[in-house]
C-alpha cells in the first residue's frame, strides 16, 4: 500500500513465493521449522513465527527489504476473517474475472475451492483471486460514501479487538501509541486485565500458540477447545491443569486437507514449573537435550518474560486429540487473583472453560469478581469455586478479590 497526504495512492498484491524466490543468501530458520517443516532456509512466508506482532511485523519488513529491495514505513496484518467482516458490512461483491459473487457467507469456501482447483506449480490463481477481491472491496469503500457507515466502522473495530487486523510501526513512540490503543498485537500479561486486576503487580497469564507445519490447509477443518482448572493455595501459588482438545474434520491427506501437524507452544509466566504433560492421557517426556520438541516429548524454554512449553502434536483426518499441561505458577494469589488469557492472532472463537478452586479459608468479597466481558457468558460462584465459560474471540481476563 502506498499513501501520500493521508490518501491511498497505490495498491498491489503479489504471491509471497515470488518474493521468497528472490532471496539470496541463507538465514537460519527457527529450529522447529528446520526440523519439522524440513526447511533449511528462513523466508518471509514464515516470518511470523514469533506470536508477538511487534517482533514478527519487524521481521516481515526486514525480509521484504532483503528479498525485493522494498523499504516500508510499517506493516499491517490482515486475515480472511477481516475480509469477511468487511463483506458483512458493505454487502456482496461481484468478481467478474472469476464469474463469482462473493459474500461474507461464502468467502471461505469459495476462496478455498477456487485457489486449489486445477492448481499447478507457478499458478497465479491465488494472487489473482485475492487481489481481485481486495481491489473490489477497496473500490467499493472509497467510491461509495454510504459504505463508510457505523456498521463498517464497527466491523473494523471488531476485527481489531479480535486480532484479525494488527499494525506495526518501527518508530518506538508510534509503536507505543499502537500498544495503548490495542492495535499492536503484542504479547502482554496485562492484555486481558480488568480494572481490578490491573492493580495487581503480577497477574497470572497464558497464551496458546499453534503453528501448522503440515503444508496443508487443515486449519479450515479444525475445531479447538480449552479447559483450565486452577487450584489456588493460601501460599499464593496457582496449580493449572490446562487441556487443549482438537478435532480434525478433514477427510483425507491432500493439498488442502490432511493431518494437522501442530507445533504447539504454551506461553506462561516466566519461572512456571511444569509438573507433568500428557497427550491423550499418555505421559510425555521432558527433553532437555533436543533443540525442539517431538510428538513424545515436551521442551521448555524461557523467552522474554515467558516460560514456554512446546510439543509437536499430530491430529490425523477424522480424529481428535487432547494435550494437557499441569504446571504451577508461584506468587500470583494473595488478597486476590487475576488471570489473562491472551488470544492467538488469526484464530477464531475457541471455547474456554475455566474453573478456579479456592482455599477453604477464602471467600470472594462482595462484588469481588470482574471480567473483560460486560456480560459473561457463564460466570458462577459456588462452594469455594468460580467457573467462567467464555470464548477466546479476543483477549480475556478475570479477577477475584478475596476476604
Amino acid at each position: 500500500l502506498a499513501f501520500a497526504d493521508g490518501q491511498l495512492k497505490d495498491f498491489k498484491i503479489d504471491d509471497i513465493y515470488t518474493a521468497d524466490g528472490a532471496l539470496t543468501g541463507h538465514i537460519d530458520p527457527p529450529e522447529p521449522i528446520r526440523a519439522h517443516l524440513g526447511q533449511e532456509h528462513w523466508y518471509m512466508r514464515d516470518s511470523n513465527w514469533d506470536p508477538d506482532f511487534k517482533i514478527s511485523g519487524n521481521r516481515a519488513q526486514w525480509f521484504l527489504n532483503k528479498e525485493v529491495g522494498i523499504a516500508v514505513d510499517g506493516v499491517i496484518a490482515v486475515d480472511l476473517n477481516f475480509v469477511q467482516e468487511l463483506l458483512a458490512a458493505v454487502g456482496p461483491i461481484s468478481i467478474e474475472d472469476f464469474n463469482e459473487k462473493i459474500s461474507a457467507e461464502n468467502l471461505f469456501s469459495l476462496v478455498h475451492t477456487q485457489v486449489h482447483t486445477d492448481f499447478f506449480p507457478g499458478s497465479t490463481k491465488k494472487k489473482d483471486l485475492l487481489g481481485a477481491i481486495a481491489r473490489k472491496l477497496i473500490d467499493t469503500v472509497l467510491q461509495n460514501g454510504s459504505a463508510l457507515n457505523s456498521t463498517f466502522l464497527v466491523s473494523v473495530q471488531k476485527s481489531i479487538s479480535e486480532k484479525h487486523l494488527m499494525f506495526y510501526l518501527p518508530n518506538p513512540l508510534d509503536q507505543a501509541l499502537l500498544r495503548t490503543l490495542a492495535l499492536s498485537g503484542e504479547m502482554n500479561q496485562f492484555a486481558g486485565c480488568t480494572s481490578a486486576s490491573c492493580e495487581m503487580s503480577q497477574p497470572d497469564y497464558w497464551s496458546l500458540i499453534d503453528a501448522n507445519l503440515g503444508v496443508n490447509k487443515s486449519n479450515y477443518y479444525l475445531t479447538r477447545r480449552i479447559s483450565d482448572a486452577v487450584t489456588l493455595s493460601s501460599e499464593g501459588t496457582a496449580l493449572h491443569t490446562l487441556s487443549i482438545s482438537y478435532k480434525n474434520d478433514s477427510k483425507a491427506e491432500s493439498q488442502t486437507e490432511g493431518t494437522y501437524k501442530n507445533y504447539l507452544r504454551l506461553f506462561v509466566p516466566k519461572g512456571s514449573q511444569l509438573k507433568s504433560a500428557l497427550s491423550d492421557e499418555k505421559g510425555l517426556t521432558l527433553d532437555l537435550s533436543s533443540p525442539t520438541a517431538s510428538s513424545s516429548s515436551v521442551k521448555i524454554q524461557d523467552l522474554r518474560q515467558f516460560t514456554v512449553f512446546e510439543h509437536l502434536l499430530n491430529v490425523a483426518p477424522g480424529s481428535s486429540a487432547t494435550v494437557t499441561f499441569i504446571y504451577e505458577v508461584a506468587n500470583v494469589a494473595s488478597n486476590g487473583y487475576a488471570l489473562t488469557m491472551q488470544k492467538q492472532a488469526g484464530t477464531d472463537r475457541d471455547p474456554v472453560d475455566l474453573r478456579l478452586n479456592l482455599p477453604q479459608s477464602w471467600q470472594v468479597s462482595d462484588n469481588g469478581i470482574s471480567t473483560t466481558e460486560s456480560s459473561p457468558q457463564d460466570l458462577l460462584v459456588k462452594s469455594g469455586q468460580v467457573t467462567y465459560n467464555t470464548t477466546l474471540s479476543q483477549d480475556r481476563g478475570i479477577s477475584i478479590k478475596i476476604k
